[in-house]
């Protein structure tokens, strides 16, 4: 195990706290109630990044959150309040053992700048609501009414309306709009979505060989239709709209059940049923018995039901925005009570025919649930990178609780046989490492941790589930893998003890997770990455910065990339940061993302670049890939060429030049030696980044054990997903 932070009875690793701390093992100080947890908090001030904002007003209330693991374990979660206005997030969070009245681990939510000396109301609520309702985006309409919060970003805090309209039923976008007080524009926009007796297949038809026949636990007395104290199933019936409608169609029998006839999925025209009540009453079977699965563990609840709604399962929804026949390829958890979970009918399959689909769309409820602020989705710009490690997170969660419910690491099955062709969608037996196997791709991106958190299931079992919705509750909205190892380590040592605690640590070192700098050699890099574009033309680094090994007498060195694109709309535009010696730094300036000076910036044109100022010959070249354009891009490095003289890699050459590349599968070719007349880059060189009708055919790096795969990037969102950028999706 590596080097750790000693705590009462164990070891955190050390590296999981990283530079800038926010993550910090404890044992010692005194905690006998939420005064001593405020006055530890501001004696940390400073380490937490709460200075200047306790120094010009701000207070900090303490909110105790009860663990469902060991007795005597509470969070208490920390709340700021700028001049009496609630700050948007928290602000911290504790984790105390109440057996002896101490902290185990101090966890920052984020630097807060400065408080103002006063906030300029001018908007009122009515005036915020009818702002975010003529912006005209989807989900801006509806909202019955806002909240006044204190919201710190960058360098200050502004008050903002934070106005939650329900989600649109047409995009399923679930927007939550921030309306700045003083000046009436919006700030910022967070999209939540990240999808009796019964007849149903236990788990999948894979798996089942027939349907049958079972007991539903919770539903209401006398029903008239399929609703229960949690939730309550529709169907999606298309009325001639842009849309179909949640309707009603499962209706008990003389006996009060729900047994509609099953599919034969053998059959492809029974997966394609566009309003079969079986999908109706399939979701909620296996929505019901994933519940009471994690009420038992101390699940509390999905916001819904902890705020006295039921939950809406839709099943077979579909609209026309990808054209006719309409269909759905995909699922959704949106978190509106109204819409709260969207099961799609496919062009090839009923997504609602799959329980781990269903189990996968309510972890993504139970990540809602235990997480302040907006729940495990927004990015974080570290030095030398911009990753969606809290994204990833919750989709890794996700998979993490479905596979934890079914005992099966293999997550799909039915999707899998019977859309794409393979075992299932993913399956969390793997052997992915950070940052090797990272491509930006939040669902991608999520598999070191669902594997290193499922290999620990194997061997601690349930308890592990409990560790987890316990340490969900500790946890920022940006989290990196780092600062969720070091949670997760603390929270199973204190639950259960340091041998747990080993062994969960050793499965997180094993994939890299503790420390994890997003630095790879250009020829490791598995996959193209997403590389999001920028605010107002200023260019967006990616998730990895790739690094470039140079010879002492190198003079120039040419790079050759390809470009893809994953929305519909704009064009991507590829840049690129690049510093010899040392790793591209940024950080958050007043136009946009910055690198340190030292760093060159250069358009890319024609998919190459030639760096000719080399100012520390023999040493690694840093180039961070970066996106100035209007449409997320796909983007690797396919070649580079190492010139001693010059003009380098043009006819007639007199020095040497070294070039190493890959073909079209990926592979590396291996270095040659020669001219690099003749050296193919960009688009043209490999058919993997031809965009065709469906968004985009990057390689897929097949799970350990299993036959290689090209052509598909997740394929059961590949439509929704490649042509319109949603999140929280299956």
């Amino acid at each position: 195990m590596a080097a750790g932070v000693l705590m009462a009875g164990g070891v955190v690793p050390a590296t999981a706290w990283g530079a800038g701390p926010r993550v910090r093992a404890d044992g010692r100080s005194r905690a006998a109630g939420p005064a001593d947890v405020l006055a530890g908090v501001r004696a940390r001030a400073g380490d937490l990044g709460l200075g200047r904002a306790l120094a010009t007003g701000m207070d900090l209330r303490a909110r105790v959150v009860p663990l469902a693991g060991r007795p005597g374990l509470e969070v208490v979660r920390v709340e700021g309040r700028a001049l009496g206005i609630p700050l948007a997030r928290p602000v911290a969070a504790v984790l105390v053992d109440r057996v002896t009245d101490r902290v185990v681990l101090w966890v920052g939510h984020g630097a807060v700048p400065a408080m103002p000396p006063r906030f300029d109301v001018r908007v009122d609520e009515g005036q915020a609501l009818a702002v975010v309702a003529g912006s005209g985006r989807a989900g801006s309409r509806g909202a019955s009414g806002a909240r006044l919060v204190a919201v710190p970003e960058g360098t200050q805090t502004y008050a903002a309306w934070r106005v939650d309209p329900p989600a649109d039923r047409r995009t399923l976008e679930n927007l939550v709009f921030y309306v700045d007080a003083q000046t009436g524009a919006i700030r910022k926009i967070v999209d939540r979505t990240l999808s009796a007796r019964v007849r149903a297949f236990s788990r999948n038809p894979v798996l089942d060989a027939e349907a049958k026949i079972f007991e539903l636990k919770d539903v209401d007395p006398n029903p008239t239709n399929l609703s229960g104290p949690y939730f309550q199933a529709r169907n999606c019936v298309w009325q001639g709209g842009p849309e179909c409608v949640p309707t009603p169609l499962a209706v008990p029998d003389g006996n009060g059940d729900f047994l509609a006839p099953a599919p034969d999925v053998t059959n492809p025209d029974d997966n394609l049923q566009p309003e079969d009540v079986f999908s109706e009453t399939s979701i909620y079977f296996h929505s019901d018995k994933f519940r009471r699965w994690l009420t038992n563990l101390g699940f509390a609840g999905l916001q819904c039901n902890q705020d006295g709604e039921r939950a809406t399962l839709v099943a077979n929804f579909r609209n026309d925005e990808f054209g006719l026949p309409p269909a759905f390829d995909n699922a959704y958890y949106t978190g509106d009570c109204g819409m709260t979970m969207v099961f799609g009918q496919g062009t090839s399959v009923d997504l609602a025919y799959d329980g781990d689909v269903v189990y996968h769309e309510l972890g993504h409820g139970v990540v809602e649930a235990h997480t302040p602020g907006s729940t495990l989705l927004n990015p974080r710009l570290r030095s030398e990178a911009l990753v969606v490690d809290a994204g990833a997170m919750n989709e890794g969660l996700a998979d993490f609780f479905s596979s934890a419910f079914a005992n099966d690491p293999v997550v799909g099955d039915y999707l899998g046989v019977y859309w794409l062709g393979q075992d299932g969608v993913r399956n969390n037996d793997n052997e992915f490492t950070c940052p090797r196997d990272l491509i930006g791709q939040v669902h991608k991106d999520s598999e070191p941790m669902a594997g290193a958190l499922w290999d620990t299931y194997t061997e601690l079992g349930w308890p592990m589930v409990t560790v987890v919705l316990d340490a969900l509750k500790m946890m920022p909205d940006d989290i990196t893998f780092e600062e969720a190892s070091g949670i997760f380590v603390a929270v199973t040592q204190a639950s259960l003890g340091e041998d747990a605690a080993a062994v969960l640590a050793e499965n997180l070192e094993l994939r890299n997770l503790v420390d994890c700098p997003r630095i790879l050699a250009w020829d490791e890099q598995v996959e193209s990455m997403w590389v999001d574009h920028g605010a107002g033309g200023s260019p967006a680094p990616g998730p990895l910065q790739l690094r470039v090994d140079t010879p002492p007498d190198a003079v120039s060195v040419r790079i050759d990339i390809q470009v893809g694109q994953v929305d519909p709309e704009g064009t991507p535009e590829p840049a690129a940061w690049v510093r010899g010696g040392s790793p591209v730094e940024f950080s958050v300036g007043d136009i946009g993302f910055e690198a340190v000076a030292d760093a060159v910036f250069m358009d890319i044109q024609d998919n190459s670049f030639l760096v000719t100022d080399l100012t520390a010959p023999g040493e690694p070249l840093f180039v961070a890939l970066g996106n100035q354009g209007s449409a997320t891009m796909l983007t690797r490095i396919v070649s580079v060429s190492v010139s001693t003289e010059e003009p380098p890699g043009t006819t007639g050459t007199t020095g040497t030049t070294y070039t190493t590349g890959f073909d079209v599968t990926g592979d590396t070719v291996g270095d040659t030696v020669g001219d690099t007349t003749g050296v193919e880059s960009g688009p043209a060189a490999a058919d993997e980044f031809l965009l065709a009708e469906r968004g985009c055919a990057c390689t897929v790096r097949a799970a350990p054990g299993s036959p290689g795969r090209r052509g598909v990037l997740w394929a059961p969102w590949i439509v929704a997903a490649l042509l319109v950028r949603r999140r929280s999706r299956f």
